[in-house]
């Protein structure tokens, strides 16, 4: 049905080279492309490199190191990752993109599966970005899946309201100016370049007057984007403090409920004790009733004696059988 959807999976080569990796979750389901944004160093590319791979070693028959894994069969893999300028072919960066891109836009199918790295760059941001969309909005009329990478906030702000297309970023502790190459479909991710460039010890002032030179359109985006990120990231850690408080009162409800449980069976157990020992005490007094009646038969005692004492006996049995229907009903 030409969905894709990955579950805890873990790059064979970080396995391969001993290296602990964050698990990949990914699902594409309605959607046909994936815009990939987030900072340098974040984890997008390998995300592209892995989606294909695993893709690739479906197809081949091997296994997936996921918990789950599900792919559509592709006839055709074409990707656009890396520089392949080249001095002797007299290309450069961008016109090698764009020689790849051709190729790709050309040969695509709804069965191709298309991997596009670092989508727009190269050349004036403005001319692609706009480049970047005519060519999305292509492949997405050819219905071929796409992975792509990018920078471009308006490509971002695009791929929002765009349907078909959802937009993913990887994740950052912008507290820990630090990537968590965590994978997080429905948002996109800020590029964080001069946090990213602080960190790697990029000269204060220099960052300093970069902040003053961003356009303000830029720093808007990429200042949303970061709000977002930190208050997700917030209300995880709420929706965490939170499912421990649950937990808490699931635990203190249920301890509350067996002491309820405890208490109502003690009452019963001391309930059913009182009407047992009234039964017996009513058995008692029928049997010493019965004892009499057969002792005054026996003395030959007149019949207005033995109806005065019947009289006396049955009274006093009333009376016990009614303090035993009075202890059933309380029970």
């Amino acid at each position: 049905n030409g969905y894709i959807n990955i579950n805890k999976a873990i790059n064979p080569l970080f396995t391969l080279a001993d290296k602990n990796a964050v698990s990949l979750n990914l699902e594409l389901k309605n959607e046909k492309i994936l815009l990939l944004s987030g900072p340098n160093a974040g984890g997008k590319t390998v995300v592209l490199k892995s989606l294909g791979l695993y893709a690739l070693m479906t197809q081949c028959g091997l296994f997936i190191p996921a918990k789950e894994a599900q792919f559509p069969i592709f006839t055709r893999f074409m990707a656009d990752i890396g520089d392949r300028q080249s001095m002797e072919d007299d290309l450069s960066t961008f016109s090698a993109h764009i020689q790849n891109l051709a190729e790709i836009v050309r040969d695509a199918d709804e069965k191709t599966l298309i991997l596009l790295d670092e989508l727009g760059t190269g050349t004036d941001p403005d001319a692609g970005a706009a480049l970047s969309q005519a060519i999305l909005e292509s492949l997405l009329k050819k219905k071929s899946t796409v992975v792509a990478t990018t920078h471009l906030g308006s490509l971002k702000v695009w791929a929002a309201d765009e349907e078909g297309i959802v937009n993913g970023g990887m994740i950052f502790d912008s507290d820990a100016l630090a990537p968590t190459y965590e994978l997080l479909i429905g948002t996109p991710g800020a590029s964080y370049a001069l946090e990213i460039s602080k960190r790697m010890g990029l000269n204060d002032d220099i960052i300093t007057r970069s902040e003053e030179l961003v356009s303000d359109g830029s720093v808007s985006l990429e200042n949303i984007l970061s709000k977002l990120e930190k208050e997700r990231l917030e209300a995880e850690s709420l929706k965490l403090e939170l499912n421990q408080r649950e937990e808490k009162l699931a635990q203190a409800e249920t301890e509350t409920y067996n002491k309820e449980k405890e208490i109502s069976d003690a009452h019963k157990k001391a309930k059913s004790n009182a009407a047992r020992e009234a039964e017996e005490i009513i058995l008692s007094a029928r049997k010493e009733a019965e004892n009499l009646i057969a002792e005054i038969r026996n003395s030959q005692a007149d019949k207005e004696l033995i109806q005065k004492t019947k009289k006396q006996i049955h009274k006093t049995l009333s009376r016990l059988q009614f303090q035993e229907q009075d202890n059933d009903f309380e029970l």
